[in-house]
């Protein structure tokens, strides 16, 4: 017979291992109930996305918050732009070198297509 108060022994319904859940005892119903907390999943990081607390499988990421072809940038809490690939040295110096001939005549940059009055 129950007095309404708290009673040694064990607990009607024991934590489980998921950090995410809180279990209490509904009396009404006389059965364990398990609450989800998705505030005790949040990390503080952006680019995982809001994370959700799940039953048995405890907190999970949410969706990439960037839509692509925008990258993440943790740092900043934004979408942003992909960065341009850096140009390299040898990428470099063939632009010189292929600048360097247009200049000085070697390479004729020529349109395609007809000649006027041609065929």
């Amino acid at each position: 017979m129950s007095t309404g108060q708290c009673q040694a022994g064990a607990l009607p319904c024991p934590p489980d291992a998921v950090v995410c859940t809180t279990e209490s005892c509904n009396e009404a119903v006389d059965a364990c109930q398990q609450t989800l907390d998705d505030a005790a999943c949040q990390n503080g990081l952006f680019c995982d996305g809001i994370e959700s607390c799940h039953p048995t499988l405890d907190c999970q990421d949410g969706p990439d918050p960037c839509v692509p072809p925008l990258n993440c940038n943790e740092g900043f809490d934004l979408c942003e732009a992909a960065a341009a690939p850096a140009l390299t040295l040898r990428g470099l110096v063939g632009l010189f070198l292929l600048l360097f001939a247009v200049q000085t005549g070697i390479i004729v940059l020529r349109r395609r297509g007809r000649v006027a009055g041609g065929l």
